[in-house]
């Protein structure tokens, strides 16, 4: 991206997040890179980052039919469906959310994590400053469905008590017992258990709760059902041997 106006290089050192959006924007389809040009001329013509920001959100719920056309039909779209049928209040909650998240993030968010929906809920406080810190937060927030729309059938009050829980306890959730990092895929396939596991015990957490002891009792109970599951299984497959039969011959 040439500059001769230094604009963007002021920008990435004062609001990196425009800059990480930029490029996640410019990664997809047509309309996407549309918006992310517009954002760089808006730049460069000096426009204040507030202007800059909601000419851009604006364009990018636009493009939720553009992604869900572009991606395979099933649950990875769903935070696009939301985006796509919220009017009036809460499609206004979800463009000054996606904005203020723009503001806080590092240069160190990956550009998916910026250019997905925001949470259902999250608090501000939360969102750490340390470069490092503020990107795994953000990489937890969005790295699962059940965090980010709300989820058919599902447990709606469930949802945003979790997202309240986990927007606190981010650190919890990107840090393996070893002391190393989670991948994004390993953070949601945990938080997605955790929520499997307070829906079928009927429990809603406070943002007070215990993250790490909730986290144990999920994991525990998980096991008992995959022993149980494989007992059923165990037991199928013995009802099914020939020895199992009985023929009678008249």
């Amino acid at each position: 991206m040439r500059d001769e106006t230094s604009r963007l290089l002021e920008l990435a050192s004062t609001t990196p997040g425009i800059i990480v959006f930029l490029l996640a924007l410019r990664e997809r389809g047509p309309l996407s890179k549309a918006i992310a040009e517009g954002i760089v001329t808006d730049v460069k013509r000096g426009l204040a980052v507030k202007e800059i920001l909601n000419t851009a959100v604006d364009a990018w719920v636009s493009t939720a039919k553009e992604v869900i056309a572009r991606t395979d039909v099933g649950l990875i779209n769903l935070p696009w469906d939301h985006v796509l049928e919220a009017r009036g209040s809460e499609l206004e909650a979800i463009k000054k959310n996606q904005i203020y998240l723009i503001k806080m993030a590092s240069a160190m968010v990956p550009p998916t994590s910026l250019w997905l929906p925001p949470p259902l809920w999250f608090c501000p406080a939360d969102i750490p400053e340390k470069r490092i810190a503020n990107r795994h937060w953000f990489k937890v927030m969005k790295s699962s469905q059940k965090l980010l729309s709300p989820y058919p059938g599902g447990n709606n009050t469930l949802q945003v008590a979790l997202c309240k829980l986990v927007s606190k306890n981010t650190h919890t959730l990107s840090t393996s017992p070893r002391g190393g990092r989670r991948s994004s895929s390993q953070v949601s396939k945990t938080i997605s258990e955790l929520y499997d596991y307070l829906e079928a015990s009927d429990k809603i957490p406070r943002r007070e709760s215990n993250l790490q002891k909730l986290l144990n009792e999920s994991r525990e109970w998980h096991q008992r059902l995959a022993e149980i599951r494989s007992l059923q299984e165990l037991e199928e497959e013995l009802n099914m041997k020939p020895e199992n039969f009985r023929i009678d011959v008249a």
